[in-house]
């Protein structure tokens, strides 16, 4: 699990469990978890990235 939040950095298949995706998102804080929205210091995700983001994690985040 993310030392930030009681759930797995990714939960393949499921980006709503994903911490990584939350943190993205920048809705962490209400599943449980802190700190800022990623990137950090950085212009947040646009759409077309964070959607990219959540159709690898809905299609199992394959690790190749």
């Amino acid at each position: 699990p993310a030392t930030e939040a009681k759930m797995k950095r990714v939960e393949p298949g499921a980006p709503e469990r994903s911490y990584l995706y939350l943190k993205l998102m920048g809705t962490q804080a209400a599943a449980g978890g802190s700190g800022a929205r990623m990137p950090i210091q950085q212009d947040p995700l646009s759409e077309k990235e964070l959607d990219l983001f959540k159709r690898w994690i809905s299609e199992g985040a394959a690790q190749n």
